[in-house]
Protein backbone atom coordinates (compact mmCIF):
# COMPACT_ATOMS: atom_id res chain seq x y z
CA UNK A 1 0.00 0.00 0.00
CA UNK A 2 2.58 2.34 0.74
CA UNK A 3 4.59 1.63 -2.64
CA UNK A 4 1.27 2.53 -4.69
CA UNK A 5 1.14 6.38 -2.30
CA UNK A 6 4.52 7.09 -3.27
CA UNK A 7 4.34 6.47 -7.04
CA UNK A 8 1.10 8.50 -7.84
CA UNK A 9 0.74 7.29 -11.31
CA UNK A 10 -1.30 9.07 -13.64
CA UNK A 11 -2.03 8.12 -17.24
CA UNK A 12 0.56 10.06 -19.65
CA UNK A 13 -1.49 11.49 -22.35
CA UNK A 14 -5.17 11.19 -24.19
CA UNK A 15 -3.36 8.07 -26.08
CA UNK A 16 -3.07 6.34 -23.05
CA UNK A 17 -6.92 7.22 -21.84
CA UNK A 18 -8.20 6.12 -25.45
CA UNK A 19 -5.82 2.43 -24.78
CA UNK A 20 -7.30 2.42 -21.03
CA UNK A 21 -11.14 2.71 -22.23
CA UNK A 22 -10.44 -0.03 -25.04
CA UNK A 23 -8.96 -2.28 -22.49
CA UNK A 24 -11.41 -1.69 -20.14
CA UNK A 25 -14.08 -2.73 -22.50
CA UNK A 26 -12.63 -6.34 -23.24
CA UNK A 27 -13.10 -8.40 -20.62
CA UNK A 28 -9.92 -10.84 -22.03
CA UNK A 29 -7.69 -7.79 -23.04
CA UNK A 30 -6.45 -7.23 -25.99
CA UNK A 31 -3.38 -8.30 -28.04
CA UNK A 32 -0.65 -6.20 -28.84
CA UNK A 33 -1.13 -6.20 -32.85
CA UNK A 34 -4.89 -5.60 -32.60
CA UNK A 35 -3.45 -2.10 -30.34
CA UNK A 36 -1.08 -1.20 -32.48
CA UNK A 37 -3.64 -1.32 -35.69
CA UNK A 38 -5.51 0.74 -33.59
CA UNK A 39 -2.88 3.19 -33.49
CA UNK A 40 -1.16 2.70 -29.92
CA UNK A 41 2.74 2.38 -29.97
CA UNK A 42 4.79 -0.03 -28.55
CA UNK A 43 6.13 2.98 -26.03
CA UNK A 44 2.84 3.60 -25.03
CA UNK A 45 2.04 -0.03 -23.73
CA UNK A 46 5.33 0.02 -22.06
CA UNK A 47 4.56 3.10 -19.74
CA UNK A 48 0.87 1.84 -18.82
CA UNK A 49 2.41 -1.78 -18.10
CA UNK A 50 5.02 0.23 -16.22
CA UNK A 51 3.02 2.80 -14.45
CA UNK A 52 0.84 -0.48 -13.58
CA UNK A 53 -2.34 0.49 -15.09
CA UNK A 54 -2.12 -2.48 -17.76
CA UNK A 55 -0.60 -5.92 -17.24
CA UNK A 56 1.13 -8.45 -20.42
CA UNK A 57 0.53 -12.02 -20.87
CA UNK A 58 2.28 -14.10 -23.41
CA UNK A 59 0.22 -17.16 -25.19
CA UNK A 60 1.18 -19.51 -27.72
CA UNK A 61 -1.30 -19.87 -30.67
CA UNK A 62 -1.03 -22.90 -33.53
CA UNK A 63 -1.04 -21.52 -36.45
CA UNK A 64 -0.48 -24.64 -38.23
CA UNK A 65 0.15 -28.40 -37.33
CA UNK A 66 3.80 -27.50 -37.03
CA UNK A 67 3.94 -24.37 -36.19
CA UNK A 68 3.30 -21.75 -33.16
CA UNK A 69 3.23 -17.97 -32.68
CA UNK A 70 3.59 -15.91 -29.60
CA UNK A 71 1.06 -13.33 -29.11
CA UNK A 72 0.85 -10.84 -26.21
CA UNK A 73 -1.94 -9.97 -24.94
CA UNK A 74 -2.77 -6.24 -22.61
CA UNK A 75 -4.69 -6.44 -19.94
CA UNK A 76 -6.27 -3.42 -17.84
CA UNK A 77 -5.06 -3.57 -13.99
CA UNK A 78 -7.55 -2.65 -11.20
CA UNK A 79 -5.32 0.20 -10.98
CA UNK A 80 -6.45 1.12 -14.37
CA UNK A 81 -10.03 0.68 -13.76
CA UNK A 82 -9.64 2.93 -10.78
CA UNK A 83 -7.98 5.89 -12.80
CA UNK A 84 -11.02 5.41 -15.25
CA UNK A 85 -13.70 5.80 -12.67
CA UNK A 86 -11.35 8.73 -11.13
CA UNK A 87 -11.10 6.97 -7.82
CA UNK A 88 -7.37 7.75 -7.40
CA UNK A 89 -7.06 11.56 -6.34
CA UNK A 90 -3.35 11.47 -7.95
CA UNK A 91 -4.59 10.47 -11.34
CA UNK A 92 -4.64 13.56 -14.06
CA UNK A 93 -7.70 12.84 -16.85
CA UNK A 94 -7.72 14.45 -20.03
CA UNK A 95 -9.89 16.73 -21.47
CA UNK A 96 -12.79 14.55 -23.23
CA UNK A 97 -12.89 17.11 -26.16
CA UNK A 98 -9.39 15.53 -26.60
CA UNK A 99 -10.00 12.40 -26.39
CA UNK A 100 -12.85 12.57 -28.57
CA UNK A 101 -14.66 9.18 -26.67
CA UNK A 102 -17.01 9.30 -24.17
CA UNK A 103 -15.84 7.87 -21.15
CA UNK A 104 -19.19 7.02 -19.62
CA UNK A 105 -19.92 3.35 -19.53
CA UNK A 106 -21.65 0.43 -17.02
CA UNK A 107 -19.44 -2.19 -15.59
Amino acid sequence: MLWNSIRSPTIPSADGWRALIMLAASPNGLTERVLTVKGITIELMVELVSAGFATTTTERVRVSSSRTRENIRVLITGEGRRALSGDRLTTRRPLRSSVGLSTSWSR
